[in-house]
């Protein structure tokens, strides 16, 4: 096993950077895995019974678009079939910051020192193959390598205009992320890409605006089940305006405009126009009070009651479709914490769905 570590800061904090890599070798069990029901609520995914035979089987679940349909968890199961795999990992951060250097009182280094970038890099392979770059690189193409066995790749960065200003600040972000993994049916692989643009200006002490603008794409392939492979390109705007007074109160009109198209299928589009409202009551020690409505219009085509459909749609329908929620929190004494919670939801053709949640906490 090899470890290799670096940390270290260059022109005073203008640039800072750190930086982890290691490398070594094992056996690597194939997966299978299985869905265990568990609470309401407290897991992760939700069973569509898709073709109606009231059987739980694997390809009807789905990560869940809301809080009453998340009642399973994912559950890997080693297996006797091991292969032996080279792992390689490099993980780590950058930053870099001009106001560090810069002298503001020049117009162009005071523009310069506006500046502000932060990446998170994060690559874990682990391959079957034998040749350098399999043992010793964590950078692959995973669908393009039938060797790599499992490969999990992060990558952030954040590039920030005004990023400390109270009055207008521009943040441009980027993330990358996907995996893979091997299971006894064969492959998986997921993957996800966003840019994200968003303007932040405060008109005034008591009104501000905020604009994100967002370009992405997400994709999913399993050699099992073909028929749930999706590669969904998304497009959204979301223009905001709240106003605020002083610390306590605070009122917000929220839009949201939309398009996604899955490219393995282009029947296979929506184009989501959401338009809401949020109050938020705050008071200090004493808790918050935040209530949300929203409505939703949506345009959809392509098949119905299939993986596609709810990931696309995320839980909701063709059609007109509301969604609001009640939130309460409450501090009792110093050491407790109590959060009422009330969801709803209702689209075209459906019953509204209630879900209320009483939480608890204590801190010691």
């Amino acid at each position: 096993m090899v470890r290799i570590e670096y940390s270290g800061r260059i022109k005073k904090r203008f640039i800072i950077a750190g930086a982890f890599y290691e490398t070594g070798s094992g056996m690597e069990a194939k997966k299978e895995y299985s869905y265990l029901e568990v609470q309401p609520g407290q897991g992760v995914y939700t069973w569509i019974d898709y073709n109606d035979n009231n059987v739980r089987e694997l390809n009807e679940f789905e990560p869940a678009a809301f809080r009453d349909e998340a009642n399973f968890i994912r559950v890997y199961i080693p297996t006797n079939d091991y292969v032996r795999v080279f792992t390689s990992q490099l993980s780590g951060n950058f930053i870099i910051d001009p106001s560090a250097i810069t002298d503001r009182k020049k117009k162009m280094q005071a523009l310069i020192s506006r500046f502000h970038n932060k990446t998170f890099f994060s690559f874990i392979k682990k391959s079957s193959g034998n040749s350098v770059e399999d043992m010793y690189m964590p950078f692959s193409n995973a669908q393009a390598d039938t060797s790599i066995i499992s490969n999990n790749t992060n990558w952030r960065n954040v590039l920030s205009f005004n990023r400390i200003s109270t009055k207008f600040g521009i943040t441009w972000s980027h993330n990358e992320n996907s995996m893979r993994g091997l299971l006894v049916n064969g492959f998986e692989n997921r993957e996800q890409i966003k840019d994200e643009v968003k303007i932040n200006w405060n008109i005034s002490k008591s009104i501000s605006f905020q604009l994100p603008v967002m370009n992405g794409f997400r994709s999913f392939s399993s050699e099992y089940f073909p028929i749930n492979n999706y590669n969904i390109e998304e497009k959204a705007i979301k223009p905001g305006i709240s106003w605020q007074n002083g610390t306590k109160f605070r009122f917000s009109i929220l839009s949201d405009y939309t398009e996604r198209k899955n490219t393995i299928n282009s029947l296979e589009q929506a184009i989501i126009r959401k338009g809401g409202i949020e109050l938020k009551f705050s008071a200090a020690s004493k808790g918050i009070v935040q209530a949300n409505f929203n409505v939703l219009f949506i345009n959809y085509s392509g098949e119905n009651s299939n993986s596609i459909e709810y990931i696309m749609l995320e839980g909701l329908k063709d059609g007109r479709n509301f969604t609001w929620n009640i939130t309460a929190q409450r501090y009792i004494g110093k050491n407790l914490q109590l959060n009422l919670i009330y969801d709803a939801r209702s689209s075209e053709g459906n019953p509204v769905i209630h879900t209320g949640n009483i939480q608890l906490r204590a801190f010691f």
